[in-house]
């Protein structure tokens, strides 16, 4: 619903008529009807109101035209010369508070509307619109000036950006009209993920590829009671897979299970599979809260001796280092067809990170499995909006927000009809954490 929400705002965008056009086009209809009903020779100031009716349509109906078509004239002049049209991406600063970009917009040799303006907006990430901003004077004194404005669009979230398009339009002085251009554009932008303190626990690592880390204890190697070999004559007997003989007609033996000393990797797992469904701005906050968790303690087991590697699902496979990693997690994003369960290898993994919009049944089967050699991470993603301001709305009807960011996130968060009950499902995460066998950390 939200995602067609938006397309509607973004198909709006390039429908001419505005509302102020309706409003004056009613405003027409009634001057008309009185300038033109049937009234008595003897009321003469009647007539007198009816004969000013009559000029006011008129300038009425002529201030209309004059915006219509000097606007549709702008158009025209934009359509023979688009390439006069530019964006230039200046700079990213991410050193600011909330991430952001700089750029200049401007065209040469253009016309716009008389009296009207010319307004731009940037279309990024599937039909997400940013500010508007005007179109001003860069050169005067000319008919035909180069008018530009240097922009700054925000890049609050962590996740990639990609901008689409520059969406120019042409508006009259009165806003009745508004014809937009759309302008392609290939710009991409990451905000990488953040580190936190996260004062957790350290991780021995659990599976090898080779024998170079020596563990505190012995370590079974997993899952090779269900891994075959073809029989050769040094083999016992009594490990023969019968029903794989009657099958295939081929003798295999079940590799012997072993018990090593040695391990070298850690592996993580995170999931982003939920089956809830948020506002965007709520979404995205949460996603946020949950990426700089995840990347502060890969952070913090790079800087040991062992090999780390992290999983989740959609990541793409071969890419190494820490700055393909904190990229791909800055592009990941809540998902609703990889089941946890279904991914998270229980297995191998070391350190799994779970987190409050995981369904229940999800977390029962994951730590259902798990031994006490790992260590489970649950992230309570309530923790976003407890943190942020706690005054009540009506203070903050009559004072001016510090943070807009803060106010609209906390506010969506009131609004959210799946509130209660998702704290009511997020007891019985506690309740199967505590009977895990598994170490657990809760994280708020």
């Amino acid at each position: 619903m939200q995602k067609k929400l938006e397309q509607l705002k973004y198909v709006t965008q390039f429908f001419p008529l505005r509302f102020n056009f309706f409003v004056f086009f009613a405003l027409l209809i009634l001057i008309y009807r009185f300038a033109n009903q049937s009234v008595a020779d003897t009321s003469s100031f009647h007539h007198f109101l009816v004969l000013m009716s009559k000029i006011g349509f008129g300038i009425l109906l002529v201030i209309l035209l004059i915006s219509l078509f000097s606007t549709l004239a702008a158009c025209f002049y934009f359509i023979r010369h688009r390439e006069y049209f530019h964006v230039e991406v200046l700079n990213q600063n991410e050193d600011a508070h909330t991430p952001r970009i700089e750029v200049h917009t401007f065209m040469q040799k253009i016309f716009r509307p008389i009296l009207g303006s010319i307004q731009v907006r940037y279309e990024y990430n599937e039909y997400q619109l940013s500010s508007s901003f005007l179109l001003g004077r860069e050169n005067r004194f000319t008919f035909f000036p180069t008018m530009g404005h240097r922009s700054h669009i925000e890049l609050p979230n962590i996740k990639e950006y990609k901008i689409n398009a520059a969406l120019l339009s042409f508006q009259d002085l009165f806003r009745f009209f508004s014809f937009t251009f759309k302008n392609s554009i290939q710009s991409r932008f990451v905000n990488l993920p953040q580190t936190i303190d996260t004062q957790s626990s350290q991780v021995e690592p659990k599976t090898t590829e080779t024998d170079e880390v020596r563990t505190k204890s012995l370590r079974q190697i997993p899952g090779e009671w269900l891994e075959y070999k073809k029989y050769e004559a040094s083999d016992d007997i009594r490990r023969i897979v019968w029903k794989a003989f009657a099958k295939n007609k081929e003798l295999l033996v079940r590799k012997q299970e072993i018990t090593s000393p040695y391990a070298s990797h850690v592996n993580c797992y995170a999931s982003f599979y939920t089956e809830k469904s948020f506002s965007q701005l709520s979404s995205d906050a949460m996603a946020d809260y949950y990426k700089n968790f995840v990347w502060s303690f890969y952070q913090q087991l790079t800087e040991s001796n062992v090999q780390v590697r992290l999983h989740f699902e959609k990541m793409k496979k071969g890419l190494v280092g820490s700055e393909h990693v904190a990229e791909q997690i800055s592009q990941a994003d809540w998902q609703n067809e990889i089941k946890t369960s279904k991914y998270i290898d229980t297995r191998k993994g070391a350190v799994l990170f779970l987190h409050s919009l995981l369904p229940t049944e999800e977390i029962s089967k994951i730590l259902s499995t798990v031994t006490p050699s790992q260590l489970v991470f649950y992230i309570d993603l309530r923790s976003v909006f407890s943190n942020l301001d706690t005054a009540y709305w009506w203070s903050r009807f009559f004072l001016r927000p510090k943070n807009p960011i803060n106010e609209n996130l906390l506010s969506d968060w009131r609004r959210n009809p799946q509130r209660l009950s998702w704290q009511k499902e997020i007891e019985e995460h506690f309740t199967i954490l505590e009977n895990s066998l598994a170490k657990t950390e809760i994280i708020r």
